[in-house]
């Protein structure tokens, strides 16, 4: 059997619930557990709440109904009202909650942050064991399409999974495999109403637009069901991620005793890790998303991380992270996550805007001079300690692009100074301007891909990038800690 039979007021509904997620609803059951409820008040959470109404019937005050009201709609407080109805009419205890205030940029994300943070709440605070949710089949095909588009990876197109866990809330959704057709035909037959979330018809959302514009289209073009089709490459794919997981988890247990149970600051790879690309992005994720820092990093700058890794050959390889930067060290095979601590080398590819380095902050800008600026710039006006000026060809790769790299000072390194012909050892340099090399340390060596050395904050720029002529300039600041 593929999953449980759904019951209702005693009358068998012909379509099943998703079986793990039935599996984890029957232990909670079994042991007298406390459940959640999400209940928006639309056809999909209205039919949940039925189905475990009838489940729990023997055991009604161990279920709560969770209704979160966003105040973003004119009838928001009547479909939490309807909810709130519902739930007396089974005698549930019905939970509400809402923003201090509605946020400034309506989106997606910020609603469903809104939301999870209300679950997360009650949760904890209602010592539940699980909360049910009404996601069906027409959301398991939106969700693979939007997150196609953002180009997510296996993991990613696996959800709405049926079991999930998010900041130690455990979520099922047992629905999954029902149509939205079916789910409303079933509450039409029962006579039971529910409430239609007015925004849906509108294209003001990803979701909507894919919902709206899309669904239809690939349902009539397609010569089986996409929504059905949807589903069944969901549950597919979950199983892949599920196996590459296990081994991902074997893997890193090897090295790392109770790597799960806290959030670890490194991670040592098996040579195993190191060689297949899928398990080496699966540590670089959890060790940025265990300590918060996945959120904050720019699309793609994983990819970019692992690329730059594995072509490293036996050097050192860093990329900024949020708040701090990661750095996998081929001494120890090691990924770290590192902030504000100098005396590890490091080798970071820069990006426009703010760069966090061990020492302080790095922020390149792409500017346009006035000839009044360019010379002030040219006459050695310019504070050199804090901020730097280059030709921006310094800072083009062979191919045309932005590429310069921060990286720790190495033994021998040397360049010619403004206003010098010949390259100079940087500790000559430094001694030269009396700066103590308890802080030289923590300085670092801006270069180009080809390794010329454009920058040392506290020293003047290379003289063969210098400004001469032009409108454009790259800027380069630093701030230390």
């Amino acid at each position: 059997m593929s999953g449980y039979r759904i019951e209702i007021f005693g009358r068998e509904v012909p379509a099943e619930f998703e079986i793990s997620a039935f599996g984890e609803l029957k232990r909670a059951l079994d042991l007298s557990e406390r459940v959640g409820i999400a209940c928006s008040g639309g056809a999909d959470s209205v039919f949940l709440l039925l189905s475990l109404m009838e489940m729990w019937k023997l055991k009604p005050d161990r279920l709560c109904v969770l209704h979160f009201n966003h105040k973003a709609r004119a009838a928001a407080d009547v479909d939490e009202d309807f909810v709130r109805s519902l739930a007396e009419n089974f005698s549930l205890e019905f939970i509400s909650g809402r923003p201090d205030s509605v946020p400034e940029k309506l989106s997606e994300d910020e609603f469903r942050r809104m939301r999870m943070d209300f679950f997360r709440r009650e949760f904890f605070k209602k010592n539940l064991s699980l909360i049910a949710q009404g996601h069906h089949a027409g959301d398991v095909a939106e969700t693979m399409l939007m997150r196609l588009s953002r180009g997510s990876g296996i993991d990613g197109l696996c959800a709405p999974r049926p079991v999930s866990e998010v900041g130690g809330v455990r979520f099922v959704r047992p629905l999954l495999k029902l149509k939205k057709t079916f789910i409303t035909s079933v509450l039409e037959g029962l006579e039971q109403g529910w409430r239609e979330d007015e925004s849906n018809v509108k294209p003001q959302f990803l979701r909507n637009k894919i919902r709206l514009n899309v669904i239809g289209t690939l349902e009539d073009i397609s010569a089986s069901s996409f929504v059905s089709s949807a589903v069944r490459s969901r549950e597919l794919l979950q199983e892949d991620a599920d196996f590459i997981g296990r081994v991902f988890r074997s893997e890193l247990s090897r090295l790392n005793p109770g790597f799960s149970e806290n959030p670890p600051s490194s991670l040592y790879l098996s040579g195993r890790v190191l060689a297949e690309r899928a398990l080496l992005r699966r540590a670089v994720l959890f060790l940025l998303s265990s300590n918060g820092l996945l959120s904050g990093m720019r699309s793609g700058a994983v990819e970019d991380f692992l690329r730059r890794l594995e072509s490293s050959k036996g050097k050192i390889a860093s990329a900024s992270a949020g708040g701090g930067f990661i750095c996998f060290n081929p001494r120890d095979n090691s990924l770290s996550l590192l902030k504000g601590d100098c005396r590890v080398p490091f080798e970071i590819l820069l990006e426009m805007g703010k760069n966090i380095l061990p020492g302080g902050i790095l922020t390149l800008k792409s500017i346009s001079l006035s000839g009044e600026m360019l010379a002030e710039i040219k006459s050695g006006k310019n504070d050199d300690n804090i901020r730097a000026f280059l030709d921006p060809c310094a800072a083009r790769s062979a191919r045309g692009d932005l590429c310069l790299v921060a990286r720790s000072p190495r033994d021998g390194d040397s360049y010619a100074p403004l206003g010098s012909a010949s390259p100079k050892r940087l500790g000559e340099i430094f001694n030269g301007k009396k700066i103590p090399r308890v802080k030289r340390k923590a300085f670092p060596v801006v270069c180009n891909t080809s390794g010329e050395i454009l920058w040392v904050p506290s020293l003047p720029p290379a003289d063969k990038y210098k400004l001469v002529n032009g409108s454009e300039a790259i800027e380069l600041t630093y701030e230390a800690f």
